[in-house]
């Protein structure tokens, strides 16, 4: 029997909330990855928030504004400012599909599907009903236990993996801070060189020719030959200090690296490096390690409750089907 069109129309729109609560996380953690930049001195921190900032425009483009409505003829889906329309009379029912609200034609094959984590059950019972797929309800207990179980492990799969993550960067930071200090160390402890001592362990003064330049973004990597010995060594120094290709300049080398040059510190020079004052910087990362732990722990907490909720509803239906 064909379908007859009755009714007013009804509009159901996706919540904004999660989009809304992941861009202002997103923006609050941009932030602070900003400040921290600016106190450490440590312009990687740019990058890093780059790449957060992709994930977190990535994940709120996966959670555009979307409404379904039925105008007495046609079922109209639109999202991204696009329009679909499908007649009412091909959906014949509506029914939950793993993460999706489907909308069915009559062999079963979904025309239009919703998402669950935008559309809540009450949202689309109401509208199936008001449609005229009446009989449609909320998810049985198990189906929802079902979904309930892949949610909590969604959760704590993305706890895991950020705490993982943080980890990973804290670990290496430490690394990092760790050698700038026995660099430090060793570097101070170096004394002037005497004859033909390697500059492992002294630090060798000496005359250098400039053999090339090349310019970067906010320094200038110097090719330097010393002068009676020759060799490659190479220095990067803020643009204003660069001196020219064929000047010769005093430098000072350690450890096969130029320290300094024209008696200023090279980026080089373990007395400088970024890494040695990176305290702030661990305890940032540290921040950024209590939400993942707490989104493990809770997606656990949740998968364990979900999994209990679960055998409960199977058994009851198990029970049901032998009565």
């Amino acid at each position: 029997m064909p379908y007859v069109p009755h009714g007013p129309t009804m509009t159901i729109k996706s919540s904004r909330a999660i989009a809304a609560v992941t861009a202002f996380l997103g923006l609050t953690v941009l932030g602070v990855l900003y400040l921290a930049s600016v106190a450490t001195g440590q312009p990687a921190l740019l990058w890093v928030g780059g790449l957060f900032a992709a994930v977190i425009i990535g994940m709120v483009l996966f959670m555009p504004p979307t409404s379904v409505t039925f105008d007495g003829t046609d079922l109209v889906y639109r999202v991204r400012g696009r329009e679909t329309r499908v007649a009412r009379d091909r959906v014949t029912s509506c029914a939950l599909a793993g993460q999706w609200w489907a909308f069915n034609d009559p062999t079963g094959i979904a025309i239009l599907r919703l998402p669950t984590f935008q559309f809540s059950p009450a949202q689309v019972a109401a509208f199936c009903n008001k449609v005229g797929l009446g009989g449609f309800a909320p998810p049985s207990p198990v189906e929802q236990g079902r979904k309930d179980v892949s949610s909590a492990k969604s959760t704590r799969a993305g706890g895991v993996v950020l705490s993982l993550g943080v980890l990973f960067i804290l670990g290496f930071s430490i690394w990092l801070s760790v050698s700038a200090q026995d660099a430090y160390a060793r570097y101070r402890a170096a004394p002037i060189c005497e004859g033909a001592s390697t500059t492992s362990t002294c630090r060798l003064q000496a005359q250098a020719r400039v053999t090339s330049t090349e310019e970067n973004r906010s320094s200038t990597t110097l090719h330097l030959s010393l002068v009676g010995s020759g060799g490659d060594y190479v220095a990067s120094v803020e643009k204003a200090a660069a001196p020219s290709i064929g000047d010769v300049v005093g430098v000072e080398i350690w450890n096969g690296k130029v320290t300094r040059l024209r008696e200023s510190d090279t980026l080089g020079n373990p007395e400088v490096n970024p890494n040695l004052k990176n305290q702030g910087l661990l305890a940032i990362w540290l921040l950024f390690l209590a939400p993942g732990v707490a989104f493990a722990v809770v997606g656990h907490l949740r998968l364990r409750s979900a999994r209990a909720r679960l055998q409960a509803a199977t058994a009851a239906q198990a029970s049901g089907s032998v009565a």
